[in-house]
């Protein structure tokens, strides 16, 4: 985390990365089947046309591939599904997984060249620090009726 990845047009730079265990608060809870992975990045434009930065995905240490989570409501600073990035532009923001905590890998995309795709990784290392920084939903009781 923190060094540049170089993975044509973009440039990518994981900033940090938190767990959480919802996004949102009140009406706009979302809870994750596992946890949220939160990672903060980013993306540089380095080529010479607007070009759309693709959706990143999370490898497991057995191979297995999590998808980027695509509803950011309630996460400040969401990068969005749509992510136009201008030529010689730095955008910021912070994408989601819904992962178990653990190390991972971050895969992430560049152009597509005759049948092949350019990606470059970027280890994740889980952060013990960052694990319960806000609390779990709290569940009202449900008493039986007449109080038992």
């Amino acid at each position: 985390m923190g060094e540049p990845v170089l993975v044509k047009p973009f440039t990518y730079t994981v900033l940090e990365s938190r767990w959480r265990q919802q996004l949102g608060d009140d009406f706009t809870v979302q809870v994750p089947q596992h946890q949220f992975l939160l990672i903060r990045l980013s993306i540089t434009n380095s080529g010479g046309q607007t070009t759309a930065a693709p959706l990143l995905s999370l490898i497991d240490s057995k191979g297995n591939v999590i998808q980027e989570h695509q509803n950011g409501g309630g996460l400040d600073g969401w990068f969005g599904l749509l992510r136009n990035i201008q030529p010689a532009q730095t955008e910021e923001g912070w994408i989601a997984f819904d992962a178990s905590p653990n190390n991972y890998v971050l895969k992430c995309y560049g152009e597509v060249t005759d049948d092949s795709e350019q990606t470059g990784l970027v280890n994740i290392p889980l952060n013990m620090d960052t694990m319960n920084e806000n609390p779990a939903i709290q569940m009202p009781e449900i008493t039986a009726p007449g109080g038992r």
